[in-house]
């Protein structure tokens, strides 16, 4: 049986431990290996072979650089924090009205009352009056329209309160990727004992 030897120890005799690792765009490497070391590196290996810890660095970052990937894209998404609704509607109306020809036609005749002289017995028209007339007007068209319509509608639809929402935050922002990823690392390499 070999001694044990700790992630430290190797990475002192192969400073080349770690350079086959792909990381997401945007991580540093650096920081990553020295947040695995700062909280793991007093600890002891599952394997001792130099060699196959190089190799199996490499693996492990493959295996999971879909997870590490989308784990920091949660970093950088773009919210805001006290709303849990935000809906964007894009929609267009359209309307068409047509309207036909239109003939109409008025005819007023009127009579006014007839009344008898002071001495006289016949009776003789007060005043009289005759209106005849036609009005003729035609209209027709077409009219027709498109509206297009834009909205952005957020807030808070009240299912969570503003405190417990911007509580939730704060648990966001205590989310450290490279304390996530070194776990994830120690999970897999390391002897958990000290």
């Amino acid at each position: 049986m070999r001694a044990g030897v700790t992630l430290t120890g190797m990475l002192m005799n192969d400073a080349t431990l770690f350079d086959g690792l792909i990381l997401p765009d945007g991580v540093d490497k650096d920081t990553l290996i020295d947040t695995i070391i700062f909280n793991y590196g007093d600890l002891y290996l599952t394997n001792t072979d130099p060699a196959w810890t190089k190799a199996a660095i490499t693996v492990w970052g493959k295996r999971h650089q879909y997870y590490l990937d989308e784990l920091y894209k949660t970093l950088s998404y773009e919210y805001n924090p006290i709303e849990n609704y935000d809906r964007y509607e894009d929609y267009t109306d359209t309307t068409s009205e047509t309207t036909s020809a239109n003939t109409s036609t008025n005819t007023n005749a009127s009579t006014a009352a007839r009344v008898a002289a002071y001495n006289s017995t016949t009776e003789q028209p007060d005043s009289s009056t005759t209106d005849t007339g036609t009005q003729t007007g035609t209209s027709s068209g077409t009219s027709a329209g498109t509206v297009a319509h834009t909205a952005h509608i957020h807030g808070n639809i009240g299912v969570t309160t503003a405190a417990q929402m911007i509580q939730g935050q704060r648990d966001i922002i205590r989310i450290s990727w490279y304390d996530e990823a070194a776990n994830l690392f120690a999970s897999e390499f390391c002897i958990m004992l000290y």
